[in-house]
């Protein structure tokens, strides 16, 4: 019965993810409609998690590690809209589900890496690669170096990053 639930949460986690990255890289949004049932599933999971581990004699603390993640993301990343609401529920989802130092890299390494490209891409298409440094270094000496409310009107699609980071790792949790 566990191995046919976990299949199953496997499979709504990868529906999930796949749902906010398209609809995340069509619209450059992603609605409440979308995040707040998994923020809600998630939440209710752990707590589940925990009651059934306290009945059987195990009560296991660590299953809240992930409000950790929760309060950061909460009270830093999105007041200081560092990312979107859209994108904050999205982290939220995917840290309550895998509350671990391997999703924070994970997720660091393939938003950087295709940021990276992204930025390099645009700017040596428009040739202006070389000024590409001193925009930056303009930017954080301008202290800009959070978004605009203007710059997060526009929406830079960034859930699918963080989709794609939680689609690895459920790849390496299944094999």
């Amino acid at each position: 019965m566990t191995v046919v639930l976990s299949a199953l949460g496997e499979v709504a986690l990868a529906a999930f993810l796949v749902a906010v990255a398209a609809w995340d890289l069509k619209t450059r949004r992603v609605p409440n409609w979308l995040t707040l049932p998994a923020v809600g599933a998630v939440l209710v999971w752990r707590v589940a998690r925990f009651v059934i581990s306290c009945r059987l004699g195990q009560c296991m603390p660590s299953e809240f590690t992930f409000l950790f993640a929760w309060t950061f993301i909460l009270v830093v990343l999105w007041p200081l809209r560092v990312f979107a609401g859209g994108d904050c529920k999205v982290l939220m989802v995917l840290f309550g589900v895998y509350p671990t130092l391997e999703m924070l890299v994970l997720s660091l390494v393939i938003s950087g890496l295709v940021i990276g490209i992204v930025v390099v891409w645009r700017y040596a298409r428009s040739h202006q690669l070389r000024t590409l440094g001193g925009l930056m270094w303009t930017r954080l000496m301008g202290k800009r170096g959070l978004p605009t409310e203007a710059e997060l009107a526009m929406g830079e699609p960034t859930a699918f990053l963080f989709s794609a980071a939680g689609l690895c790792m459920l790849i390496l949790q299944i094999s």
